[in-house]
């Protein structure tokens, strides 16, 4: 073999050491890039994912905030209405506005569990989500009680308003009978006028259809007391007029008493002037008959009582007064009346009379 032969033996095996080292330098260069490559890759994952987990977590803890702030304003609407809830069902025009309110007093929502930095990604995005459902029931629910709570408060002011609307027709129809019944029959008719005036203001608010239940209250009130003014006022005129009546009848009877009285004087007056003069009776007895004789004019007497007789001056009981006393009063004295009536008597030695007459008649 020749050197130049040699020579180029040797030059191809250098060459393939060389080509041989080279290409074990790029693989180890490649392996070692590689494995840099991966590694870098999981770390480049692990962080992201780290992140993913700490940024759920974030928003884990927002929606749990914003929830319980929901939570709050829920449990401040339902102290704020515990006052509305006892409103009593008959002030209200719809009493199921009540139970209306509470049930939406009485929501049922359960709280979530708390965020957990140690928890993965995909829990601490389940529990967002229930934290964001929370929050939302709680915001409706708050939703739900104020306007139950309104829904009562309108209620209530409608009943007012209906039953005061109510109470102002009653007035109103009352006051127009009123007015009309008490025309000519009260003691002062300003009194008409002033129920006229609030009849017509109370009116005016009916046909203005005003829901200022106060101010329509008033106007009832207002009829009713000018209503009373006016029955005030008729028992004043029934009471004047009865006053009244009473003293014309008892001035007609005064009247008609002094009337008679006048009559009776007048009538009396006039008896007493026709029946002048006295009555004077003389009885004569002759041969056992009794005679009377009358002289003058009868004198009336009161009372109606028949004239009565007299002898002599003397009233005697009956006609026959002055006969001669029976026989068994023989010894009685004689009335020398009756002798006189003949012309007789004692003419003589009357001292011894012993009540016989012994004398001729």
């Amino acid at each position: 073999m020749n050197d130049t032969s040699t020579q180029g033996t040797r030059r191809n095996r250098k060459r393939a050491t060389i080509i041989i080292a080279s290409t074990a330098i790029i693989t180890l260069i490649a392996t070692g890039i590689g494995i840099g490559v991966h590694a870098h890759a999981t770390r480049t994952a692990q962080a992201e994912a780290e992140n993913a987990r700490q940024t759920a977590y974030a928003e884990c803890q927002q929606a749990s905030d914003t929830a319980k702030a929901s939570l709050d304003a829920y449990q401040k609407a339902v102290t704020d209405t515990q006052a509305t809830v006892q409103t009593d069902p008959a002030t209200l025009a719809d009493a199921s506005t009540i139970d209306t309110l509470r049930t939406a007093q009485a929501n049922a929502t359960v709280t979530p569990g708390a965020c957990d930095t140690t928890m993965d990604e995909g829990t601490l995005d389940t529990l967002t989500q229930s934290w964001k459902d929370a929050g939302n029931a709680w915001d409706k629910a708050t939703g739900d009680v104020t306007t139950a709570a309104q829904a009562v408060t309108d209620s209530q002011s409608k009943k007012t308003l209906d039953d005061a609307n109510t109470a102002l027709d009653g007035q109103l129809a009352d006051g127009r009978a009123l007015l009309e019944s008490s025309d000519g029959r009260v003691a002062d008719a300003q009194t008409r006028f002033d129920l006229t005036d609030a009849i017509n203001q109370g009116q005016a608010l009916r046909d203005a259809n005003s829901t200022d239940a106060n101010a329509i209250n008033a106007a009832a009130g207002a009829i009713h007391d000018a209503s009373t003014e006016v029955n005030d006022s008729i028992g004043r005129k029934q009471a004047d007029d009865a006053a009244a009546q009473a003293a014309a009848q008892a001035e007609a009877q005064r009247q008609a008493q002094a009337q008679a009285q006048a009559q009776a004087n007048k009538t009396t007056r006039s008896t007493t002037g026709t029946t002048s003069g006295a009555t004077r009776t003389t009885t004569r007895s002759t041969g056992g008959t009794t005679r009377t004789t009358t002289s003058g004019t009868p004198r009336a007497t009161s009372g109606g009582s028949a004239p009565r007789a007299t002898t002599g001056g003397t009233t005697t009981g009956t006609a026959s007064s002055g006969s001669l006393p029976p026989s068994n009063a023989h010894n009685a004295q004689p009335d020398e009346s009756f002798f006189r009536g003949f012309g007789g008597g004692c003419t003589s030695d009357c001292g011894t009379y012993d009540g016989w007459n012994h004398n001729i008649y």
